[in-house]
């Protein structure tokens, strides 16, 4: 990761396995790294995170992201979760309200609010999105015309809060092009998401 400093852990683990506390230990002791990027599972995670006890040595830093270890739904102890930057793209969620209120309140209403939240708030996101242009078009079924609408309307659009900040346009793809960087604490046995730093590369 450029602008970071120090040595790399690059012991990788398989898909699908999960290391034991020993194997964690080992790993760590021998590759002593200052930065631990720790794209994986929360059942993984969940080994990783007990090491805190009886390690001499731990990462300055461990990198997760949302994509891999949803945290609010996963615990570990403080020391591990001090040293953790926490890559989520999503709009940080506020204190006793759901994650993604537009799109839950919706889900909720149609009995679906058992699905998986971000999943369902994509979904949902992208069926409106189209739904609109399309509507907009006025049968003018031309992908130039479409692409152009769909340009219109997610530059900064309020048409989600999925995400804190969207952007379409020629040449560009990707509605959310950064991520939220934050630390970890936690509430009343929640985890929380503080110190946000929004980074787009």
């Amino acid at each position: 990761m450029p602008g970071v400093d120090g040595p790399w852990c690059s012991g990788g683990i398989a898909a699908g396995t999960r290391p034991t506390r020993r194997q964690w230990q080992e790993m760590v002791s021998r590759e002593q790294p200052d930065i631990l990027v720790a794209w994986l599972t929360p059942w993984q995670l969940q080994t990783l995170s007990s090491i805190v006890s009886g390690m001499p040595w731990l990462p300055r830093r461990i990198y997760t992201a949302e994509g891999f270890a949803p945290w609010l739904e996963a615990g570990s102890p403080a020391p591990f979760l001090d040293r953790v930057h926490h890559v989520y793209p999503y709009t940080l969620p506020a204190a006793n309200r759901s994650r993604f209120p537009r799109e839950q309140t919706w889900l909720r209403g149609q009995g679906l609010d058992d699905l998986n939240a971000v999943a369902a708030a994509k979904v949902l996101f992208a069926c409106h999105v189209v739904g609109e242009a399309l509507a907009d078009i006025q049968g003018n079924f031309y992908r130039d015309y479409l692409l152009e609408e769909l340009e219109h309307m997610l530059d900064g659009t309020s048409m989600t809060s999925l995400y804190p900040t969207t952007a379409l346009g020629p040449g560009q793809r990707r509605l959310v092009t950064g991520s939220y960087v934050v630390r970890l604490g936690r509430s009343n046995q929640v985890a929380t998401y503080n110190d946000p730093d929004w980074i787009a590369p």
